[in-house]
Formats: structure tokens, C-alpha cells, sequence
């Protein structure tokens, strides 16, 4: 890494430090937490696309959880960098084997990958506009 690509992480960590104590501006606060955000998405996305080719070559059941799985780490990875907890009521039902819905999200805000994200049960199918398979590691989740 040349020094201005060093310059660029550590400004980007400090404002990280700054905006996690709340002690930056709010504007700044919110894109660094849009950058996390980000990340957090790309993360889970290409955990995905590992468990998925995984699930290929050795366990196909897998292929059926993989929602369920990315999901998880969306929420759990969500909770820890952006500071949002997800809590679920009636999670029972979701577990029941027999429930059977079709779970709509209207992203009025855009952390709706995460609480979606927080109720997928084993077995769920996600489904998404094909305009998102444009989008670089999310895109190839999406097929």
C-alpha cells in the first residue's frame, strides 16, 4: 500500500472511531456508516457465494439453507458495525415446518436486508429485480 492509500485508511478509521463515539458530524455519520453498510452487504454476499459453490461440490442439501445462512451473518455482522439490534417476535412460527408465506419487504429503508434478513426460516427462497445482477458481488448472488 503506497503511503496515500495509507493516508486514506487510517483518515477512514479515525472517522470510523469519531462517528462510532458520535463525536463526528452527523453527515459524517451517516456515510461512514453507509460505507459499513456496504461492506457488511459485500461480506455477506461473497460468504454466500462461498457456501454456495461449497454446497455444489459436496453437500447439496446446503444449497436449500443458504438464504438462511447469509442472512444470519447480514444481522449478526449489521448488529455489530452499524449498532442495530433485530428483534424478532413470533420467530416460533418461522421455525415450524409446515409455515408456509410468502414474506414481502418494501424497502422503505435501507436497512431492509438486515430485518428481512433477521426472519428468513431454513428452506426460504429470496427472490430480487433482475436490474440487481448488475450490481458487483451482489449481483452474482442474486442468480
Amino acid at each position: 500500500m503506497n503511503l496515500f492509500g495509507s493516508l486514506i485508511f487510517i483518515t477512514y478509521v479515525a472517522l470510523s472511531l469519531l462517528a462510532r463515539l458520535n463525536l463526528a458530524p452527523r453527515a459524517v455519520q451517516y456515510y461512514i456508516k453507509l460505507t459499513h453498510y456496504g461492506l457488511v452487504t459485500v461480506v455477506a454476499a461473497t460468504y454466500g457465494l462461498l457456501l454456495a459453490l461449497f454446497a455444489k461440490l459436496f453437500d447439496k442439501d446446503l444449497r436449500l439453507d443458504i438464504s438462511y445462512y447469509v442472512g444470519r451473518v447480514m444481522v449478526s455482522l449489521g448488529s455489530i458495525v452499524l449498532g442495530v439490534d433485530c428483534v424478532v417476535s413470533g420467530g416460533e412460527f418461522l421455525e415450524n415446518p409446515e409455515f408456509q408465506a410468502v414474506l414481502v419487504g418494501n424497502h422503505q429503508a435501507t436497512l431492509d436486508m438486515i430485518t428481512m434478513s433477521a426472519i428468513f426460516p431454513r428452506h426460504c427462497t429470496v427472490m430480487a429485480k433482475k436490474s440487481l445482477r448488475a450490481v458487483p458481488v451482489l449481483g452474482a448472488f442474486t442468480y
